[in-house]
């Protein structure tokens, strides 16, 4: 997300935002244009286009989701396997936008290969996948209690039935599906740690 993003709104919304960050990062001693500011920039956005605040909560909704996000960035990698680049951009940016680092994998075989050697704290997996479906990632994942999201245009009763229990994300989504379903499953993967 950048200031760009501020040009597809209203004017009014736009003005909400700006003056929304520009208190926020005066309470919490940044600049819009740092890091922080930036991902507080995104999240307002954000939080803007589903609907859910307008100009006069959005300070305090970005608050809450800044700090939600802080305690979540220090979760470890969100593992991401998709084969659609697009689509992969999409949910990498929109994670790191509210600061949670994505690990990505664009196959089945990358994705075995990277969890071999090390277990991210969730995981993204489109179940379709170019050289197979992810149930083997799957399992692995599954084995080590690393929460699974399902991120795919197939029915959720197209999967076989030791998964059915995962977080279902049905293409297309939402920013705010995607961000709410990632925090809940590292808001799991912290119970069980």
């Amino acid at each position: 997300m950048s200031l760009l993003d501020l040009l597809y709104l209203e004017e009014s919304q736009a003005d909400a935002i700006i003056a929304a960050i520009h208190q926020w990062c005066a309470g919490h001693g940044c600049k819009i244009t740092d890091d922080d500011g930036k991902k507080a920039l995104g999240i307002a956005v954000r939080l803007f286009k589903s609907g859910k605040h307008d100009g006069s909560d959005v300070l305090q909704a970005l608050t809450e989701e800044m700090a939600a996000m802080a305690s979540l960035a220090r979760a470890d990698t969100v593992l991401v396997v998709e084969d659609e680049p697009l689509v992969a951009l999409d949910i990498e940016s929109v994670l790191q936008a509210v600061g949670l680092p994505v690990e990505y994998c664009a196959s089945r075989g990358e994705a075995l290969k990277l969890i071999a050697s090390r277990t991210p704290s969730a995981a993204i997996l489109d179940f379709h996948l170019k050289d197979g479906e992810a149930t083997d990632i799957a399992a692995e994942l599954q084995a080590r209690k690393v929460p699974l999201i399902f991120c795919s245009g197939v029915q959720k009763s197209d999967i076989p039935l030791e998964f059915r229990e995962a977080t279902w994300l049905c293409k297309p989504f939402s920013d705010q599906q995607l961000v709410d379903v990632v925090r809940e499953a590292l808001e799991i993967r912290g119970c069980h740690q």
